[in-house]
């Protein structure tokens, strides 16, 4: 059989899965090509063991042994958050994405980056949120990820643990990065616990003083703020949720919280964790 050879200077667009030897003595070369693959490309390929059957009725075997390995792959970079306030980039206050409608997350140019690699990003806190797949395109480099900021807001006053996924060229396995943990500072009041819902009223009732006021916000296909209530101190505040935003989302999530402010002041809201309820 004969094969055309490979064009030279194209190491990325070879359809090499793996470096393969049968022989001990073999095994040098293949590190040795292992070592200048991964320098021209950023790749990491396995290197496998092929054992040969000794009968026409037996089996050949292909192992991958660890020792072999002249490069060991690693975990992508975590990730980082642009809107962290400290050095190390893992601390973050509501004041300073306040008005924002999303937190990015910012995935590095990771070794081996390619064009046609797919990725999301993770977030995990007390509910684990992933978004949706995007395509690298060109030219490869640090892309930015948004995560609703409802997500953020949910994890007040605790920590997440963020990262990306990464499809190579779209296919394969799916290679998960080193993850960042996040620290979302806690609220003067603090935690403000996620209401109920049932009926169509949300309840509220976190323990509060006298002197505040509360709104619900209602998000789903269109998203709802209710009128601001007095808050009076071991008493529940209820809210009669109008039927046409209920009948809008009928089969669909809803994510329900609310948030509380001094009467009278100029104090930027604080705001509970997320109710999440499917109609």
């Amino acid at each position: 059989m004969k094969l055309t050879t490979w064009q030279a200077g194209i190491p990325e667009q070879l359809p090499i899965e793996a470096f393969m030897y049968t022989r001990d003595t073999g095994i040098r070369s293949v590190q040795h090509d292992q070592r200048r693959f991964h320098e021209l490309t950023g790749v990491v390929l396995p290197i496998i063991k092929i054992t040969l059957a000794n009968t026409f009725q037996g089996q050949a075997t292909f192992e991958y042994r660890e020792v072999d390995q002249a490069i060991l792959p690693e975990s992508p970079t975590k990730p980082k958050v642009p809107k962290t306030y400290n050095a190390a980039g893992d601390h973050l206050k509501m004041s300073d994405i306040y008005t924002d409608a999303h937190v990015e997350v910012e995935v590095p140019h990771y070794a081996g980056m390619h064009a046609t690699d797919t990725i999301r990003a993770r977030w995990q806190g007390r509910v684990n949120y992933n978004s949706e797949i995007i395509t690298v395109g060109d030219p490869p480099g640090k892309r930015l990820i948004a995560i609703p900021r409802l997500e953020v807001v949910d994890n007040i006053g605790r920590s997440v643990e963020v990262g990306y996924s990464i499809k190579e060229k779209g296919v394969g396995e799916t290679i998960e990065s080193a993850r960042l943990t996040l620290h979302i500072d806690p609220q003067a009041v603090d935690p403000l616990l996620a209401p109920s819902y049932s009926n169509s009223k949300v309840s509220v009732n976190y323990g509060g003083e006298t002197g505040y006021t509360v709104r619900v916000r209602w998000v789903g296909v269109t998203t709802h703020e209710t009128e601001s209530q007095d808050v009076t101190s071991g008493q529940a505040n209820v809210f009669d949720i109008p039927s046409a935003w209920v009948s809008e989302n009928s089969g669909k999530p809803v994510l329900i919280n609310y948030s509380i402010v001094r009467k009278n002041s100029n104090e930027q809201r604080m705001f509970s964790q997320v109710l999440r309820v499917n109609l």
